[in-house]
């Protein structure tokens, strides 16, 4: 029985006159005097007429090609074709539908089951029930449904099978080996997870419903409707179609032939593959969605776009009467009574002759027999899977040479899990088509990869070209030479040593080093160094000065001068970002890092305030410490280049503020012997940047040598210098600039002086058994040189050791220190002894080489000698100079 089809083959007319080659001369051109055409960054067109298109208007962004140059518009149209009114293809069931007012159901649940019947109110076959129907009838009627449940299986005979609707989801139906099965079904058509199902000689008829497929049906077979035929998730249909709105959410293999549809819509990843030679006349829109494809590039496709009304929607004037959307393929020759709009990455593989036509970036119109298309066009260097490049050859399985120019370029078939194939340059390898290609590449650059088609007499016929990014995975900045890695780690004894970029306030570029890692393939985890890798975006580089005070400095140039604002770590701050050679890196970020690449210093260092020193009394004694009630000294501070101050000079920042680094020293030009004496320094760092810097208490000693000197005034000027190497810019130390603030007195007090002093003994003659003391006194020169004693010195506050040397080895006699001298006790007999006192320097004696122990000599008489009352001792007294 044969199904009654009314079609119009009116291309056989005025189409046919025209050859394709007549219709589509180039691979893009107007048919109408005022065609418009509108090409953004990036888009292709291959196959023009020396880059000149047929086209009356145009708006070309920069980076738009035509042949690989810049396109320009010829002001005339190309070929144009009167296509004859469009009338769709209609279907009928061969006679009045055969319907049946049998009130027999076949049920069946579980278990084997048989049927010989040849009409049915129902047919019902569900979980576990195999079922069959028998007795080889031509022609079986069912009134309501034949419903095929999940779990049941249904196995026909050849024949008609008029149905009120058909019902498979989840359930198998057997058909017979040979002979025809047909359906005329009055009703709904919904077939889901049905698997595969049908063979060449199956045919489904629904005149006045829709056809459905769902799920994983695989249909083998002919579909017919005047209504909508659509196949959702991954069904699959091979085989011939009438239907009024094709709508494809999986797979249609469709067999050569012509083909009139009032709207073709593909959803996204749906594919409308031909077996055949096929012509498509659409009445109203033809609409790709993202990633889905139509015809092979092997098969392709002629359509005819009449841009009617949609009947379906609301028209919207932005969208083209044929839409493709981001990353959609056509494999044909497309003629448009309207628009045709390419999206995003959309691409044409044959030709277009359109009224207007509009291309985004990335989308492509290309004469070439194959295409190559990046389904991800950035990966990281090294990457591999998820890390990796994806690009996909579109169209037949063949050989082709690769080029890519330098580096290492490998790839695995997505799924294969196979390993990783080294591309060498230039070489022919066989790829497969319509799969997914994982890409690595081993440098941080644009790679231009070319595939050109090889015949088997290694002829080149046509390439095609795509773009892909490698960048790094991370871009590691290199930190300076003895930095520490944080600000808490700072300390200036250990990192002195941290390279000293600038001074406070001194604008200066900075020199930055950068070494760009790949991925560890899979893993998101840093990989290999990257070789010849130079990074030169400094717009993701920030200048940080790390102290109490964040103060940020964004970069524009590498050179740019930055002026640092204290004294400070200075750290390099490189973002996350995308590589400046890939338009949109998506999540393919390369990831940044910081490290301290050096330091800054003062300019200067500046006396804020000075003190005179004082001390208790007017005088102190060459050889001996001196104790100040105030110490004399300065208060300092760090200042930039603007003479501003610098309360950052503080803490480990000011540690090269060392006694090492100091010099305070008693300017007296004439006098030889005190001028330039350094002082003991004592430095007290300040939170706040002030530091004083002070003489040290009960340190400084004036020196004292074996020639006496008269006496000296110390209310004389005491000079302080401070250069610090470690601080040094450019080999300029930090200093502290001379000037007259540099100076402050040693000694507030005019009349203070400075005396050289010696401790004398007098000897003492004493008689037995007769108690006597051994007069001591300081004695120094007055500043006009005369012996003066010291009125004020008490013998018994010093430390001194009494050392008695006796005669022939006698009892020695008892000693004491007094105030003013050493009491010696009665002794019993006649001797005599020396006795010295092992005093501190400044209380020593002159010698002729070396200063000297104070010492006199001790005699007791035996009475022989008469004495008075107040003659009873005797001593003598000596000043020695």
């Amino acid at each position: 029985m044969k199904l009654m089809i009314s079609l119009l083959f009116f291309f056989c007319g005025a189409v046919a006159a025209q050859s394709m080659n007549d219709l589509f001369p180039y691979a893009a051109q107007s048919h109408a005097s005022d065609g418009k055409i509108k090409m953004e960054e990036d888009a292709i067109i291959g196959g023009t007429n020396n880059a000149r298109l047929d086209f009356y208007s145009g708006d070309f962004k920069g980076s738009s090609r035509c042949d690989d140059k810049p396109c320009s518009l010829s002001y005339k149209s190309g070929p144009k074709v009167n296509l004859p009114a469009y009338q769709a293809d209609s279907i009928s069931f061969p006679a009045d539908f055969k319907a049946t007012s049998s009130s027999l159901e076949f049920k069946c649940e579980q278990g084997n089951s048989s049927d010989s019947r040849s009409q049915f109110k129902s047919i019902k076959i569900e979980k576990g029930c195999s079922a069959v129907l028998t007795g080889g009838h031509d022609e079986y009627r069912i009134k309501d449904k034949l419903e095929v449940k999940s779990g049941g299986e249904l196995t026909l005979t050849a024949g008609d099978y008029w149905l009120g609707e058909l019902d498979i989801d989840g359930g198998r139906l057997h058909l017979p080996a040979s002979g025809q099965v047909n359906f005329y079904v009055n009703g709904d058509v919904n077939i889901k997870d049905a698997g595969a199902l049908g063979n060449a000689d199956f045919n489904i008829y629904a005149p006045d419903d829709d056809i459905k497929l769902e799920g994983s049906s695989q249909l083998l077979g002919d579909a017919f409707t005047n209504k909508k035929l659509e196949l959702k998730d991954a069904a699959q249909l091979t085989g011939a179609i009438r239907a009024d709105t094709l709508k494809l959410d999986g797979t249609l293999n469709l067999s050569g032939g012509e083909y009139s549809l009032h709207k073709i819509e593909l959803k996204k990843n749906a594919r409308l593959h031909t077996t055949g030679a096929v012509i498509l006349n659409i009445e109203s829109k033809l609409k790709l969605e993202e990633d889905s494809v139509l015809g092979n590039a092997s098969k392709s496709v002629r359509l005819y776009v009449y841009g009617g009304e949609d009947k379906d929607a609301d028209d919207d004037p932005d969208k083209g009467d044929a839409d493709l959307k981001k990353n959609s393929r056509l494999y044909g020759f497309v003629y448009v009574q309207g628009k045709l709009k390419l999206h995003e990455g959309a691409g044409v593989y044959g030709a277009v002759n359109v009224v207007d036509l509009e291309m985004k970036k990335n989308s492509a119109i290309n004469f070439g027999t194959f295409s190559l298309s990046a389904r991800r066009d950035i990966g990281y260097v090294d990457g591999e899977e998820n890390n990796a490049a994806i690009i996909t050859v579109n169209g037949a399985t063949s050989r082709f040479k690769v080029e890519y120019g330098s580096g290492e370029l490998a790839y695995e078939v997505a799924g294969e899990k196979s390993g990783y194939s080294i591309l060498n340059n230039g070489d022919i390898y066989s790829l497969p088509a319509d799969t997914e290609i994982y890409i690595r590449h081993n440098q941080a650059r644009n790679v231009d990869l070319v595939l050109t088609e090889m015949s088997d007499s290694e002829e080149e016929l046509s390439s095609d070209k795509v773009t892909l990014a490698f960048v790094p995975y991370q871009i590691e900045v290199q930190p300076g030479i003895n930095c520490p890695s944080t600000l808490h780690d700072f300390n200036y004894s250990i990192h002195a040593g941290c390279s000293v970029l600038a001074k406070a306030g001194e604008p200066k570029s900075v020199s930055l080093s950068f070494i760009g890692y790949g991925v560890n393939g899979i893993n998101d985890e840093v990989g290999d160094k990257i070789l010849e890798y130079s990074f030169n975006q400094p717009e993701n580089v920030t200048i940080t000065e790390l102290n109490t005070n964040v103060v940020n400095h964004p970069l524009t140039t590498f050179d740019m001068n930055i002026g640092f604002t204290q004294v400070a770590l200075v750290q390099a701050v490189v973002a996350d970002h995308c590589a400046v050679y890939a338009n949109n890196c998506g999540d393919k970020l390369t990831k940044g890092s910081d490290a301290v690449i050096g330091r800054t210093v003062p300019a200067a260092l500046d006396v804020v305030t000075s003190a005179a020193g004082q001390i208790a009394g007017n005088h102190v004694y060459a050889g001996k410490a001196v104790a100040f009630t105030t110490q004399p000294g300065f208060t300092v501070q760090a200042v930039d280049i603007n003479g501003d101050p610098l309360p950052s000079y503080s803490g480990e920042f000011a540690g090269g503020l060392t006694a090492d680094n100091i010099s305070l020293a008693l300017m007296i030009p004439d006098d030889s012997f005190l001028d330039g004496m350094t002082m003991p320094v004592t430095v007290q760092w300040d939170d706040n940047g002030q530091h004083r810097i002070l003489v040290t208490n009960n340190e400084l000693s004036f020196p004292k040598e074996s020639t006496p000197f008269d006496a000296k005034l110390i209310n004389v000027p005491l000079e302080l210098n401070i250069a610090i190497e470690s601080d040094a810019v450019d080999d300029e130390p930090l200093i502290l600039p001379p000037d007259q603030n540099n100076r402050e007195t040693l000694v507030e007090d005019a009349n203070a002086e400075l005396r050289y002093g010696q401790l004398m003994i007098s000897d003492l003659t004493l008689a037995t058994e007769t108690e006597g003391t051994m007069p001591v006194y300081l004695q120094y020169f007055d500043q006009y040189g005369t012996l003066i004693d010291d009125p004020d010195f008490d013998l018994s506050t010093q430390s001194a050791s009494l050392v008695v040397e006796p005669e022939n080895g006698a009892v020695l006699p008892g000693l004491t220190q007094t105030a003013d001298g050493i009491d010696v006790d009665a002794y019993a007999e006649a001797a005599e002894f020396q006795i010295r006192a092992d005093v501190a320097d400044w209380l020593k004696t002159t010698g002729e080489a070396a200063l000297l122990d104070p010492a006199a000599t001790l005699s007791i008489s035996a009475g022989e000698t008469p004495l008075r009352g107040h003659d009873r001792i005797i001593y003598r007294r000596e000043a020695i100079r």
